[in-house]
């Protein structure tokens, strides 16, 4: 759980630093947003469901952080 919260963090701040290209995007509304002004919006996700450490609860904690997806 750590290391995906700190993972997150670090991919979102580059997100952040370079916002006049890119941003996270949370819904399909941000796809629109994306294309209208240039940018490209990215969805975050998990490939397997490691850091929520057998505890569902948890994926909420990473969808408000902006997690999208768990394979």
């Amino acid at each position: 759980f750590q290391t995906a919260v700190r993972y997150i963090a670090t991919w979102s701040k580059l997100y952040k630093d370079h916002s006049d290209v890119t941003f996270v995007g949370r819904d399909y509304a941000d796809v629109a947003r994306a294309k209208e002004t240039g940018r490209t919006a990215i969805f975050m996700g998990f490939q397997d469901i490691t850091a929520i450490e057998g505890d569902l609860s948890l994926l909420a904690v990473f969808h408000q952080l902006g997690i999208r997806w768990v394979q």
